[in-house]
């Protein structure tokens, strides 16, 4: 979530209008990236939103540590 919104275009001269065109959302879900409100995005939704500003994903999963086990 915080390299999204590290790579959110900050482009002088760009309205946030623009900003959320360009990665194919409304301004108040562009507001809630800013605003880290995470909890309101699903996880494919991050996903395509950090392929459309041109990152690349991982993931790793790992079964939680239980003691006895």
């Amino acid at each position: 979530m915080k390299t999204v919104v590290a790579h959110l275009p900050d482009g002088e001269g760009m309205t946030e209008t623009g900003k959320a065109q360009m990665l194919c959302i409304t301004r108040p879900r562009l507001h809630a990236l800013k605003s880290r409100r995470v909890e309101q995005f699903s996880l494919d939704a991050l996903v395509a939103l950090a392929v459309r500003l041109g990152l690349t994903v991982r993931m790793s999963m790992t079964r939680q540590y239980r003691r006895g086990d």
